[in-house]
């Protein structure tokens, strides 16, 4: 069963949709949430990872995998912790 994400409480309302995606209204803190979740495919960042390790730099992983380079760098200092 669903529960807010921010306080962990079952009870929640419908509270209209954002660019398509329903949002809920937490019954207990009041806050929104939304069950989808942003950003990239986790699985890319564990394959830039690896094409790291062999050899691969910035450009050609962000090419490969279709994002910017940079952010192929944020991921990797993320995932070095």
């Amino acid at each position: 069963m669903m529960q807010c994400p921010h306080c962990a409480h079952p009870d929640y309302i419908l509270f209209g949709k954002n660019r398509g995606a329903q949002r809920y209204r937490c019954q207990a803190c009041r806050r929104t949430f939304q069950t989808l979740r942003r950003g990239k495919d986790p699985a890319l960042k564990e394959q830039a990872q690896k094409l790291h390790l062999e050899g691969l730099g910035l450009r050609a992983i962000g090419r490969i995998l279709g994002v910017h380079h940079k952010t192929v760098s944020r991921w990797l200092v993320q995932a070095a912790g």
